[in-house]
């Protein structure tokens, strides 16, 4: 719920009605921090414009998380604040940008949560984290992620995809030759009727 009011009087106030005299130090400095990052954002601002007493963490995890595009912005970040959790936020809004994550913060969780948003996530996933579970995620996602999978595991999730097409037509075979059948029989009670 703090949150959720921090958001609405951050996105509703301008700079010069920003008066929070009366307001306690941390609320008017979170409201402050999410003013700055919807502004960034918004290209409102530039980083060097945010005042250095708001350059906390807090600053940027914000950005990460309202802009689905804060990898661009990466440089700009400071490396004491380039933490797991800011990587994993990055991820969830687009895992594409896996590619931006060092190697050192690479785990397994992470790499399924930048997967299961962008299949093709799969190209910048460390190789020895390359499950056979991880690939088949990557490719229901997007098809096209096949191409990125270790031929190990491909010639499996191509043949069990060959064995569920073939399954689906023999299903939609039986489910015809029954609706014939259904027809066979109405026509015949309708014969039945007529005579």
């Amino acid at each position: 719920m703090y949150k959720i009011c921090l958001n609405h009087i951050a996105s509703s106030i301008r700079e010069e009605e920003l008066n929070m005299s009366k307001v306690p130090w941390e609320v008017a400095r979170d409201v402050k921090i999410i003013k700055y990052a919807i502004d960034f954002i918004k290209s409102d601002i530039d980083i060097d414009q945010i005042p250095d007493e708001y350059k906390v963490y807090e600053l940027y995890l914000e950005l990460v998380k309202r802009d689905e595009f804060a990898w661009e912005y990466l440089d700009q970040i400071p490396d004491e604040y380039k933490v797991y959790e800011l990587y994993l936020e990055l991820v969830q809004k687009d895992g594409y940008a896996l590619q931006f994550v060092p190697e050192e913060m690479k785990t397994e969780e992470l790499c399924k949560i930048a997967v299961q948003q962008n299949g093709e996530a799969l190209e910048f996933v460390p190789h020895r984290m390359k499950t056979e579970e991880l690939c088949r995620i990557a490719v229901s996602q997007n098809g096209f992620s096949i191409f990125l999978v270790p031929d190990c595991y491909a010639r499996v999730i191509l043949e069990e995809d060959e064995e569920d097409e073939e399954d689906e037509e023999d299903e939609e075979d039986e489910e015809d030759e029954e609706d014939e059948e259904d027809e066979e029989d109405e026509e015949d009670e309708e014969d039945e009727e007529d005579e």
